[in-house]
């Protein structure tokens, strides 16, 4: 489906930091996972489309760089996101500079072959590009 051309994104390139990270395993039962700070980089923008790059370190693993790519839903109030080891997330805008972020994996090898889910707030860091 081809998008309108006059349809307005807002601008979310630069730095986006998190808060407020909450994460769980799931597989027979369900874990509560420790979730450190992610930094989110927006690196280019056209129309609805966004890429980039994530930053975060696993709990028990080193510091993970994964690339990102975004398409914003027509409304340009939620952004449905996938990462480069296939997890997807859907991030909705509560300000112009903050959005609540939900990421789920299905499972693999990031994840211990649990399911995984996770939710946080990104803020995006002032004079970034």
């Amino acid at each position: 489906m081809e998008l309108p051309a006059s349809m307005n994104y807002p601008d979310i390139t630069g730095t986006w930091k998190s808060s407020g990270e909450a994460g769980w395993n799931l597989n027979t039962t369900i874990q509560d996972v420790t979730v450190g700070e992610n930094t989110w980089v927006f690196a280019s923008q056209q129309g609805p489309v966004v890429k980039g790059f994530k930053l975060f370190r696993q709990p028990y693993g080193p510091d993970v760089n994964q690339t990102v790519l975004g398409i914003f839903d027509p409304d340009g109030k939620s952004l449905t996101i996938i990462d480069q080891p296939g997890g997807w997330a859907k991030a909705t805008f509560t300000g112009p500079d903050t959005m609540f972020v939900v990421l789920t994996y299905a499972s693999g090898k990031d994840t211990g072959g649990n399911s995984f889910a996770l939710t946080m707030m990104l803020h995006r860091v002032k004079g970034t590009v």
